[in-house]
């Protein structure tokens, strides 16, 4: 249970770091490509199964989001263009939390907190700016909320964060606090993006460096490169994930051959589809 409710915790958080870290140009490519319509939808698909269905408005803005995970779903409404509101619910429909998102002046996303369905203030996280780039994410559990394994750096107070190197609007490096043995120490994951001459992401990887070993760290050894593809358009189409096939970290890098998503030896291969 435990590490069920860290591996969603991660999800949802770099959702959010993923959302934050859209770039002008590729809000221009949307823009540009979806003019002619009233509503797009964008698919990511994972075999039959839609993992993440978010729709546009005709200039490109989004208007809603909808992830779906084995055990939950997250739904995410838009105004002109921010995320505004999300709900969480489970399988069975029970509702998890509710989340609320905060902008500064400039637009930039400040505070994304996180309530029970009674009211209940569970988590709250913030975002730092320094001379318009992203450079911190902090994320804490404010009351006794299920911890993230033993005693995780967002148990009891602690803060988890994320920090950020940008360069021209663009994330370069992240590094997450993921795990940790005590609250005031812990491992952290590096995640680091390639762009091309674009703007566009065209590489992630992901590099765990624990600062300790723990046996049911699912994170322990994992190094995770992700590869995105692209059309003539500049719409991302696709992308291949490289996943280790055991703790020693072997890797096996599959492409996307064809239109259909699926599930491969060694990764996970999933297709970006964009409907009328």
């Amino acid at each position: 249970m435990k590490r069920k409710i860290v591996v969603l915790w991660l999800l949802l958080t770099l959702a959010v770091v993923g959302e934050a870290q859209e770039t002008a140009k590729m809000r221009a490519i949307e823009q540009s490509t979806m003019a002619n319509a009233k509503v797009k939808t964008m698919k990511l698909m994972s075999g039959d199964r839609v993992m993440l269905e978010k729709n546009f408005d005709k200039n490109g803005k989004p208007l809603r989001q909808v992830e779906t995970h084995w055990d939950s779903r997250l739904e995410i409404d838009y105004n002109d263009g921010k995320m505004a509101a999300g709900k969480l619910t489970s399988r069975e429909g029970k509702v998890i939390a509710d989340y609320i998102y905060d902008y500064d002046d400039a637009g930039n996303l400040v505070e994304q907190t996180q309530t029970s369905p009674r009211g209940t203030l569970i988590g709250k996280w913030v975002w730092e700016y320094e001379s318009g780039e992203l450079k911190k994410q902090s994320f804490r559990y404010i009351d006794g909320s299920p911890p993230m394994g033993d005693g995780g750096p967002a148990y009891q107070g602690h803060s988890t964060s994320i920090e950020f190197t940008c360069k021209d609007g663009l994330i370069i490096e992240e590094k997450l606090d993921a795990w940790a043995s005590t609250a005031d120490g812990g491992s952290y994951i590096t995640v680091v993006n390639e762009y091309d001459s674009e703007g566009r992401r065209i590489a992630r990887t992901v590099s765990s460096r624990p600062q300790f070993e723990r046996a049911d760290n699912p994170f322990k050894g994992m190094t995770t490169r992700v590869e995105f593809n692209y059309d003539e358009k500049g719409l991302l189409q696709g992308k291949k994930e490289a996943l280790p096939k055991s703790p020693a970290g072997n890797f096996d890098l599959q492409p996307v051959r064809s239109k259909t998503s699926e599930i491969a030896a060694g990764g996970n291969k999933y297709l970006y589809e964009f409907y009328p």
